[in-house]
């Protein structure tokens, strides 16, 4: 059985608060970084040009505090960035163990599909892969795969989008939008559909092997 886990990336920001907070502190460690760079460089050049001991810090007195409060706030801001960043990545990771401990104790597949199960995941992201620019999955392919699922009888056919969505975004790492719309991509599935057919094939094929 073939892996073919895409890796999930824990350092993602979900929260629109968390990404303003994140991108503030970068924004206020970036101007302390740049402003701490261009006095030590003014204060070299003039140094090369008066002599040393005769630059920008020995004209103004408030110099050396000054770069102290620069740093200091450097630092501070440094410590508060690295806080965000790491309890973002632990509430992913907490998430991601979440809900795969709760997909895999609720994973639709049936018993008919055991020994498979990968290679008909793997078949799945390669068929509801969202398209370039888009981070949902098509709720329209997806549908139509899970129809071939079910048709095949590799899926319960009591599941639907509230327990679905779960598990495929979890097996799958891709978003896959909200329930409603996608209960309604399931009921318009035609029974004939041409890609269900192919859907099915594929399928077949993957069992026979």
């Amino acid at each position: 059985m073939t892996k073919h886990k895409k890796r999930p990336n824990f350092f993602h920001i979900h929260s629109e608060k968390l990404n303003k907070l994140f991108w503030w502190l970068f924004s206020i460690m970036a101007i302390f970084d740049a402003t701490i760079l261009v006095i030590s460089f003014a204060e070299f050049i003039s140094e090369c040009i008066s002599g040393k001991g005769h630059g920008i810090s020995a004209a103004f007195e408030a110099y050396y505090p000054f770069m102290d409060f620069l740093m200091l706030g450097l630092i501070l801001s440094f410590m508060a960035f690295a806080i965000v960043v790491l309890y973002n990545y632990m509430m992913n990771k907490d998430k991601y163990r979440e809900a795969e401990i709760k997909a895999e104790t609720e994973s639709p597949l049936t018993q008919t599909a055991k020994g498979h199960e990968q290679q008909i995941i793997d078949l799945m992201i390669s068929v509801i892969k969202p398209v370039p620019g888009k981070k949902n999955i098509s709720q329209a392919k997806t549908a139509k795969f899970i129809k071939a699922l079910k048709d095949l009888n590799l899926m319960d056919v009591n599941y639907e989008g509230q327990h679905l969505i779960p598990w495929i975004e979890m097996v799958t790492d891709f978003s896959a939008g909200k329930t409603s719309p996608f209960n309604q991509a399931l009921k318009a599935v035609k029974v004939d559909d041409e890609d269900v057919l192919k859907y099915k094939a594929q399928l077949e094929q993957i069992l026979a092997s």
